[in-house]
């Protein structure tokens, strides 16, 4: 299987590789590739930018393009789109996405190797952000007041997107709601808030 890390740049007197699981990406592209169930979460909670092997970036993106197109994704699948986009050779071949389905050790922990991967990728922006700040701060910038905005929007962007990424999508957050209303509703009672005391209100 294609296993090569992308290299990192040096911070210092060593070179310190950049966060990641590849293990978790592996697993959730397996995931993806087994089951169709697992594909839909997937795509809710990462995006191929989440990812930090190119080659992991690209499956993603196969996977992805065919599931919202309404077809089959799998190895032989995948290797298709991956063939027409001229990327297949790149990311190992075949053989890779076989060893990915392989290597999964268990589809239904999709969303959890998703959340390692968001994590993973949170903090490498963090680490970017980070390093963006240092060099906004040496540069010696005329309007402090600005530069300091400028860096307070750099990590307010990040934590925009851990919000964005972490909130339920709507359909879960009303799931519990509707339970409840059909309860009530087989049970032949329409009080859907607290109730009052007061029969017609209640009404």
């Amino acid at each position: 299987m294609f296993d090569s890390e992308a290299p990192s740049s040096p911070t210092g007197p060593m070179v310190r590789k950049a966060p990641h699981n590849l293990e978790a990406e592996s697993s959730l592209l397996g995931a993806m590739l087994l089951s169709r169930d697992a594909i839909g979460p997937a795509v809710e909670a990462v995006d191929a930018t989440d990812f930090y092997l190119p080659a992991h970036q690209n499956i993603f993106d196969a996977i992805s393009a065919l599931y919202s197109a309404g077809h089959p994704a799998d190895a032989v699948t995948v290797a298709e789109e991956l063939e027409r986009a001229g990327l297949l050779e790149m990311i190992g071949g075949l053989q890779t996405l076989v060893d990915l389905q392989n290597s999964t050790p268990a589809t239904s922990n999709a969303a959890r190797y998703a959340s390692i991967i968001e994590e993973r990728a949170l903090l490498r922006r963090l680490i970017g952000a980070a390093g963006e700040i240092v060099e906004l701060g040496y540069s010696l910038p005329g309007d402090v007041t600005k530069a300091v905005d400028e860096a307070e929007a750099k990590i307010f962007q990040i934590a925009q997107r851990r919000v964005t990424d972490t909130t339920k999508p709507l359909r879960e957050l009303l799931s519990d709601n509707l339970d409840r209303l059909e309860e009530l509703y087989e049970r032949g009672e329409s009080i859907t808030g607290i109730p009052s005391g007061y029969h017609d209100l209640d009404e």
